[in-house]
């Protein structure tokens, strides 16, 4: 199970780098638009609160990285 879980995790990655790419290469007449994304993986026992809350720091620390990332949370 630990090999589908880490299988898993890097098929959203994969997903949303997709997603940031595709949204990135838009071309709108007002210009470009970009993403960052926030990931999380539910840990054993966690609430969705804890779950939104992670995610969210996640997603503070793509921008932080340079905007248009994806990130997941530790």
């Amino acid at each position: 199970a630990p090999a589908e879980g880490k299988a898993l995790a890097a098929d959203l990655n994969a997903l949303a780098e997709d997603v940031r790419r595709s949204v990135s290469n838009l071309r709108l007449p007002h210009g470009a638009l970009s993403v960052s994304i926030g990931l999380a993986d539910v840990a054993p026992g966690e609430s969705l609160s804890d779950l939104l809350i992670r995610a969210d720091k996640a997603l503070y620390a793509a921008k932080h990285q340079g905007k248009n990332r994806v990130a997941r949370a530790a």
